[in-house]
């Protein structure tokens, strides 16, 4: 499901009947110099997580979805993804690469 509306994007994802995610991006915000950003950051610090998995969104939300297929998987490969304090950032690159799957029809590598 995309709907935007006001100038904000709404994902969403049906898990059943009690819950739905929804994740909504603000478009009215300039995004240009985070990406920039992100990068230099990745660069900097390649072993933390949770930014290589900001950064990943970030090629998702471009609909560079080769490029953001390959950070998300960077990220699930971590060595630090399974700690406690990493469990957001595991879930959200996992919901982020079912987005993307779905809307390539390519079920196969979703699972």
């Amino acid at each position: 499901m995309l709907q935007i509306n006001e100038g904000i994007e709404q994902r969403g994802i049906n898990f059943g009947k009690d819950i739905y995610l929804h994740h909504y991006q603000d478009l009215t915000k300039e995004r240009k110099y985070y990406f920039d950003l992100l990068e230099l950051s990745c660069k900097e610090n390649p072993n933390d997580s949770h930014i290589r998995m900001l950064l990943a969104r970030e090629y998702a939300l471009r609909q560079d979805n080769k490029k953001a297929i390959e950070e998300f998987l960077k990220v699930l490969k971590m060595p630090d993804i399974d700690s406690s304090g990493k469990k957001l950032v595991l879930l959200n690159s996992l919901l982020q690469l079912a987005f993307i799957y779905e809307s390539e029809k390519n079920f196969d590598e979703g699972i």
